[in-house]
């Protein structure tokens, strides 16, 4: 069984510890550990972060964070027992982005190329992924936004 919860300290760490391969690389892309980057986000003001479970167990932990008016940067970093059933998580986090999204008009940020799994579900939450290619660190990331009408 899966639930949302909002995050606490031994979410990110076991996520942190358990993180899926791709999502390690964007955090170290810019230099920050898993459990930095997690923390980072935690800690920053008007943030908003959400933990999904199954099984009572942290597999995925994401959020909002303001850096504008209206406008936030989201992100999500998992572990690979998020994907085990992609209709449930596809489902979920429908349900999480029109949450987490609702006082901003536009939320975006950068994915690694690589990260198929993440890119092909920002797709089906209705996100822009641009395919103009920006290099970090010697590794291709693409923007996507998406735009709501409040």
């Amino acid at each position: 069984m899966y639930f949302v919860s909002p995050s606490i300290r031994k979410d990110a760490v076991h996520i942190a510890r358990n993180m899926r391969k791709e999502d390690v690389v964007e955090c170290e892309v810019f230099n920050k550990t898993p459990l930095q980057a997690i923390n980072t986000a935690m800690v920053m003001k008007d943030n908003q972060t959400l933990t999904l479970y199954k099984d009572k167990e942290p597999v995925l932990i994401g959020g909002v964070v303001p850096d504008g008016l209206k406008v936030a940067t989201i992100w999500v970093l998992a572990t690979e027992k998020a994907f085990d059933n992609p209709v449930t998580i596809g489902k979920m986090a429908v349900k999480w982005v029109s949450y987490v999204t609702i006082p901003f008009d536009k939320v975006h940020n950068l994915v690694w190329k690589e990260n198929k799994k993440a890119i092909n579900l920002l797709i089906l939450l209705g996100f822009t992924v641009s395919t103009k290619p920006i290099t970090i660190q010697n590794k291709i990331f693409y923007y996507f936004v998406r735009r709501f009408a409040n």
